[in-house]
């Protein structure tokens, strides 16, 4: 197996969101399944201790291709998991695997000029048609900052999307279309992370910019789009401030065309029943797919 990302970076507790998905999905699914989860390039570790706190009852395995971050790996979480070199020999004898969670390993970042000829869309798809051979149908894929989107892969469309109103991105690396093409770029002198478009490729909807988890189709199933709702707004909430804010207000330059501009409203409130202190969060984007705003379903957060 070929080393495709040669940056290091990782953090716990990265894409948790998606993570929480998949837990809510898999518990629907397979409720009294021991599950087996394969950390992709788990690097030295972080997604596995991730893992280990998230399922603490399942079985977290991990495999990485760079020597030096394996041996890491291997020292610092390795009682956390069982943790192997990766190859497709290594990862087909450990599995078949109930979630496989990819962040931020199908991907150049940061992107060089000549990103689509070190890593072409085909080689995109040989990985994930790889990890798809040892997914068990029924089980989860989660892949964050990747290169290229997963739904149009060969195997992708084997795979159906689970939507969550707690995950409104996946991920932020530039993105490139199937015929070679930048779909998606980040532009770095805002202050945060934003996209500009290019060219003429239109998403299947606006929550193409959102969606990173999928499950692999059960065999004779028809395709479908699964939504969950994990923290809808309580009843009985009263407004106590209010405020919006934008991806781009701390921009140190003008922002170019067609950059997709997020909106967060906050609502802070005070849910009347407990006296406890929180805030309504909505998101909104610029749509990818016509003319307007595309607006997200709102969520519940507890304020500590």
């Amino acid at each position: 197996m070929q080393k495709v990302q040669f940056n290091f970076h990782t953090e716990m507790f990265r894409q948790t969101e998606q993570l929480a998905v998949a837990r809510v999905r898999l518990q629907q699914t397979m409720p009294d399944r021991r599950l087996k989860i394969l950390s992709f390039g788990s690097s030295i570790g972080e997604e596995i201790a991730t893992l280990r706190f998230m399922f603490p009852d399942h079985d977290v395995y991990g495999c990485e291709i760079d020597d030096r971050l394996l041996d890491i790996c291997r020292r610092s979480v390795g009682a956390l998991a069982t943790i192997f070199k990766s190859s497709v020999e290594n990862i087909a004898a450990h599995g078949p695997f109930d979630l496989i969670v990819a962040s931020a390993v199908l991907c150049l970042n940061p992107t060089p000029l000549n990103a689509v000829e070190l890593f072409p869309v085909s080689r995109f798809d040989e990985l994930v048609a790889m990890l798809d051979e040892s997914l068990v149908p029924g089980g989860i894929f989660v892949i964050t900052n990747a290169a290229y989107r997963f739904t149009e892969s060969p195997v992708g469309k084997n795979y159906d999307t689970v939507r969550a109103d707690i995950v409104s991105t996946a991920g932020h690396v530039d993105v490139f279309t199937r015929a070679a093409t930048p779909y998606l770029t980040q532009i770095t002198s805002t202050g945060s992370v934003v996209y500009q478009r290019h060219g003429d490729f239109v998403p299947r909807d606006d929550e193409d910019l959102a969606d990173s988890v999928f499950e692999k189709r059960l065999p004779n199933a028809k395709p479908a789009i699964r939504e969950l709702r994990l923290r809808p707004p309580p009843q009985g909430l009263t407004v106590i401030t209010h405020h919006k804010r934008l991806n781009i207000d701390w921009a140190k330059r003008r922002v170019p065309d067609r950059c997709v501009v997020i909106e967060f409203d906050y609502q802070f409130c005070r849910l009347d029943r407990t006296g406890e202190f929180g805030y309504v969060q909505t998101i909104s984007w610029t749509s990818l797919v016509g003319e307007g705003v595309h607006r997200r379903l709102p969520t519940w957060h507890l304020v500590p």
